[in-house]
């Protein structure tokens, strides 16, 4: 019982990782200044 025990928590420390790893990516790629004019389209469906 114990090892399985160790095992979920092996396996939840290295989502938590990878899930703060992603976020900081997503944060510093974002955060960089860009030459491009951001624009946001939106598209509507008739239905």
């Amino acid at each position: 019982m114990k090892k399985k025990e160790n095992i979920i928590i092996i396996v939840v420390l290295v989502v938590m990782i990878l899930a703060i790893v992603g976020v900081s990516y997503a944060a510093f790629s974002f955060s960089r200044t860009g030459s491009k004019v951001n624009t946001i389209t939106t598209v509507s469906t008739i239905l």
